[in-house]
């Protein structure tokens, strides 16, 4: 029997960003990249971001792969570990 296929799916948040802010600065430009972001993924939640060029979905990506930082956030990471239900 295979183990992979008879498990139960995970359940729970598994990331969460509360007020994600990026800014960058360039000389005397400033660019808001993200504005209060606020995201809560669940486990084995399908997501898709779609958006205009320049409205930010690369910069979120990075940040929330670990790439970059925030400029500013009040809650930013992952969560606790994800529970399967039984």
């Amino acid at each position: 029997m295979n183990a992979l296929a008879t498990a139960p799916p995970a359940t729970g948040v598994v990331f969460e960003a509360r007020k994600l802010r990026k800014v960058y600065h360039t000389g005397e430009v400033t660019v808001v990249a993200l504005h209060g972001v606020d995201l809560q993924m669940q486990a084995s939640e399908l997501i898709c971001l779609l958006g205009a060029s320049g409205s930010g979905k690369s910069t979120l990506l990075n940040i929330l792969g670990g790439l970059d930082v925030p400029t500013s956030a009040t809650k930013a990471g992952r969560s606790t570990a994800p529970t399967r239900t039984p």
